[in-house]
């Protein structure tokens, strides 16, 4: 006799409980969309209210036009899909519903509600279009920038900052420029179409290439040879400029239009930078032996043996800066000259000596254009 109570009252609740689920879940079968923990027809945490206590219902329309977050008195988010709609049952009085999406990494809030939830009319909230769009702006190039946007400067930018910024949806000119100035020069660029919900991005890079400017402050020609064995004159007192080379490093040597070397170096070639090199005065000169005698000859220089010269033959030496004593002597060992010369960087020394000069002569200091070096008299 007393099973038939406990049956009748189960039988009766049964309605109810059903009815209560399949609102929590209306418009979503199998289960809430995105797979809510829980599985197919979980109900949505905010339902999870004593029976006692659930006295209206409310209704969720997504009409932002993306995916959103929906979270009802403080209870855990869910997702909801564009254009989705879900049922809850929440107790009498002013709900507080959030709607927040995902942009950028961050969390961005579209609204908060406040229904008002009553026993006898169910409340429905439609989440609004979202109307404003999002653009991240990178600032990559190593040098504060201005972001314009339709031609309108809007911000300053630090170097490496990088800022979300908000505008309304629809098309936009934005770029990156190096000052507020109409005329500006330009980094990056880019004409989008902003919609809510999409990531747009405008990332201004360094620039890959810069110009060398190579100065000769000589007075006299030199060639520079880059570490791609391209070889470039330079007029005395002038300068060439290596254009749109990669940056990083730019290996280059200086020489005379006669072989000799001068300098070198390894230059840092960096964006935004009046990249510049001059050459170092070389540390040697050339002095030329001219030998007119009817044999070879053999010079030394300071004392050591340095070259062999052939009859009617010249040879050019290549010599520390400074002075020398120089000896000439025939095959016999007989001395045709000795005597000491200043070499110096910028102009040609010529020394004779043979049958045409019995005699020793002077050291002639000829400047020579071209050469690149000298022997003062």
């Amino acid at each position: 006799m007393r099973t038939l109570p406990i049956l009748l009252l189960a039988a009766l609740a049964a309605p109810a409980l059903a009815d209560d689920h399949s609102l929590r879940t209306a418009g979503y079968p199998g289960g809430w969309p995105g797979g809510y923990p829980g599985g197919p027809g979980t109900p949505l945490p905010t339902a999870a209210v004593a029976p006692a206590q659930v006295s209206g219902r409310l209704s969720l329309v997504n009409q932002s036009g993306g995916s959103v977050m929906v979270s009802v008195a403080g209870q855990p988010a869910v997702p909801l899909a564009p254009m989705a709609s879900l049922q809850t049952a929440a107790p009498a009085g002013t709900a507080d519903v959030k709607v927040t999406y995902q942009q950028f990494g961050r969390t961005w809030t579209l609204g908060t509600f406040r229904p008002e939830i009553r026993p006898d009319r169910p409340a429905t909230v439609l989440i609004p279009p979202e109307r404003t769009a999002r653009v991240q702006i990178a600032n990559r190039a190593g040098r504060p920038l201005t972001l314009y946007v339709n031609d309108r400067p809007l911000l300053d930018l630090r170097a490496d900052e990088v800022r979300i910024i908000s505008q309304s949806a629809g098309t936009a000119a934005l770029s990156l420029r190096l000052g507020r100035e109409v005329n500006s020069p330009v980094v990056a660029a880019a004409t989008l179409d902003l919609r809510p919900f999409a990531e747009h991005t405008l990332t201004a890079e360094a620039p890959k290439t810069a110009d060398l400017i190579v100065q000769n402050p000589f007075p006299m020609p030199i060639e520079v040879v880059c570490d791609r064995g391209i070889v470039r004159t330079i007029a005395p007192m002038s300068s060439i400029t290596y254009a749109a080379i990669p940056t990083g490093t730019f290996h280059l040597t200086a020489r005379r239009i006669t072989d000799e070397y001068i300098d070198d170096m390894q230059i840092p070639v960096l964006p935004w930078t009046a990249n510049t090199w001059a050459a170092d005065p070389p540390d040697k000169g050339l002095l030329t032996l001219d030998n007119n005698h009817p044999g070879a000859v053999r010079v030394y220089v300071d004392g050591r043996s340095s070259a062999s010269i052939a009859p009617d033959q010249e040879r050019r030496l290549n010599l520390p800066i400074g002075w020398h004593q120089i000896t000439v002597r025939d095959d016999n060992g007989r001395t045709l000259q000795d005597r000491w010369v200043e070499v110096t960087a910028f102009d040609l020394g010529v020394l004779a000596f043979g049958r045409s000069y019995p005699m020793p002569v002077p050291v002639q200091a000829v400047p020579v254009a071209g050469s690149g070096c000298a022997m003062p008299r």
